[in-house]
């Protein structure tokens, strides 16, 4: 798992509910702040050794994506920063909060 190395970018594995709620847009706090920060953080001075990618979903892009699949666990392992949304306490983000603690050295 020493893909965080030899990665073009700074990964940013976000783990959030994948419905919305009707108190809490996820979709615009992923762009609206995380979105936000990677670009301040990329527009920094002095440079990066590597620029931050844009954060995403981890259902971006997969419609059946209500489980932790490998592709997921993989993610969590090789990114950089691990955000976690526990606003609502989801059953799924905990676990991912799990295997992030559990399972990544750093």
């Amino acid at each position: 798992m020493y893909l965080q190395g030899t990665a073009e970018k700074y990964q940013t594995f976000v783990a959030m509910p994948f419905q919305d709620s009707f108190q809490y847009n996820q979709s615009s706090f992923l762009n609206k702040v995380l979105g936000k920060a990677v670009a301040k953080a990329n527009d920094s001075k002095p440079r990066l050794f590597r620029k931050f990618a844009s954060p995403a979903r981890a259902d971006s892009g997969k419609p059946n994506a209500n489980e932790i699949t490998e592709e997921i666990i993989v993610s969590i392992l090789t990114c950089h920063f691990f955000v976690a949304d526990l606003t609502t306490l989801n059953q799924n983000v905990l676990i991912e909060v799990g295997v992030a603690l559990g399972l990544k050295p750093t």
